[in-house]
């Protein structure tokens, strides 16, 4: 089975003009200690009603701004409220990229009756976002996963425990759309038979999970779309993990580049190594013929405070290898998995006019 499409869209987001008499304001809020943009930052003006809040992409946007000195405040949950006193022109753009430092948040005691949400733009039917730490707070049979967390939500369930397929309101699992940096990933629990995801949270930035009233941009699918973003990888120093689970070893690296950032994020099970190796120390005819590995790779580059391009890439399969025969000689190999490649090229034409041009190639294969 061989399945390949290529996609291709532009996205342009229109902002109102302003004007003569005003000016206005616009950049990107990022974490200083990695350089990741943050998602519904805050902005205002002091003393003034005017303001706004970052999109997804962590850009802000001000416009209709009287000339004259301001004190603008950024703020975030988590973060070191930074002010910046600036000068507004009229009929000139201000652009101000800032990066924000996380600080703990110091309160007396009180009592808690229910957790805040993230900030919403507005209520959205059957909408759910998951960061990387709520995926990885939800304990796992083995290792977090998250469609293991997404089946906790109203309206998702799993055949039994150990399935990892994806039932939305009744629809089947090939109803759902899933996509990973745009790369459509067309049997997202493939692995182990169905008892690992191809989704490693240690590279996951953020999940969306629309159960119902997607948007059109996701096309016709009938039952759920899952909507999966990478991490960035850190711009500002070279960071890398690794651990050794009951079934898979993983690594992650990321680390700046000039002018940008990467991500490497690889795992596979090692359980066909070790008695691999019991075999031959200890002279015993066993072997375990089955693995599964999968990995993420990402490139961010700036060429330009108004131009960024990302290339995302990625590759997993589930390996079945055996000889048959007596004495064994004929060697079968037996693979099927998902594998893809996307480009994102985002560009801040005016402070009015900001766009995005995604090429996907995706492809599921078996051999």
């Amino acid at each position: 089975m061989d399945v390949k499409k290529i996609f291709l869209s532009p996205i342009l987001i229109w902002n109102l003009t302003c004007g003569g008499g005003f000016g206005i304001i616009n950049g990107f809020i990022a974490d200083a200690e990695n350089g990741e943009k943050l998602a519904y930052a805050d902005v205002i003006l002091k003393n003034t009603t005017m303001g706004a809040s970052s999109d997804d992409k962590g850009y802000y946007y001000i416009s209709h701004i009287p000339e004259g000195r301001y004190t603008l405040v950024f703020s975030y949950l988590g973060y070191e409220p930074l002010e910046k006193e600036i000068e507004v022109k009229a009929g000139q753009v201000l652009t101000l990229n800032v990066e924000l430092r996380q600080s703990p948040i110091e309160m007396p005691g009180v009592t808690v009756s229910a957790e805040r949400e993230r900030f919403e733009k507005n209520v959205e039917v059957s909408h759910i976002t998951f960061t990387q730490r709520e995926i990885k707070s939800v304990p796992g049979l083995f290792e977090s996963d998250l469609i293991k967390t997404l089946q906790l939500m109203p309206g998702v369930i799993g055949m039994h425990d150990l399935s990892n397929k994806l039932y939305v309101r009744g629809g089947s699992p090939d109803e759902n759309l899933v996509l990973l940096d745009g790369i459509i990933i067309y049997n997202p629990a493939t692995h182990l038979f169905g008892l690992f995801s191809t989704f490693q949270p240690d590279a996951v930035k953020e999940a969306e999970l629309y159960a119902g009233g997607f948007p059109a941009k996701y096309g016709d699918r009938l039952s759920a779309v899952l909507d999966v973003t990478t991490k960035e990888g850190n711009s500002k120093k070279y960071e890398g993990n690794a651990s050794v689970g009951l079934i898979t070893s993983k690594l992650l690296v990321e680390g700046p580049i000039p002018k940008g950032s990467f991500l490497f994020s690889g795992r596979r099970t090692y359980f066909d190594a070790l008695v691999w190796g019991y075999s031959h120390i200890f002279n015993k005819d066993v072997e375990l013929p089955y693995y599964f590995y999968d990995g993420v790779a990402k490139i961010n580059y700036n060429h330009s405070n108004d131009n960024r391009l990302t290339l995302t890439g990625f590759g997993g399969a589930d390996v079945i290898s055996f000889s048959e025969g007596e004495p064994p000689s004929d060697k079968v190999d037996l693979l099927w998995g998902n594998r893809g490649i996307s480009g994102r090229w985002r560009r801040t034409f005016t402070p009015k006019l900001y766009g995005e041009v995604l090429g996907v190639w995706s492809n599921f294969f078996t051999d």
